[in-house]
């Protein structure tokens, strides 16, 4: 797995998300059509880079992906 593809890995889970609220994190999973380990590394990347948020449990399947919003004009 190179940068390219967990970036490309971690678009793919953005267009899923798309501002419509928080998705399951099986469901997510299933549409981008990821393994495990290619959805945790770009989950890791968008957390890191702060555009999204995890709720619940992140070992389970009971865990929920949402689009952080920030509002227009303020960095970290």
């Amino acid at each position: 797995m190179t940068k390219v593809n967990i970036s490309t890995n971690a678009q793919s889970i953005m267009s899923v998300l798309n501002g419509k609220g928080a998705k399951d994190y099986e469901q997510v999973r299933q549409r981008v059509h990821l393994s495990e380990r290619e959805m945790g590394a770009a989950i890791g990347w968008l957390l890191r880079e702060n555009s999204i948020v995890v709720e619940g449990e992140a070992d389970s399947d009971n865990c929920t992906i949402s689009e952080k919003n920030i509002p227009y004009g303020i960095y970290y």
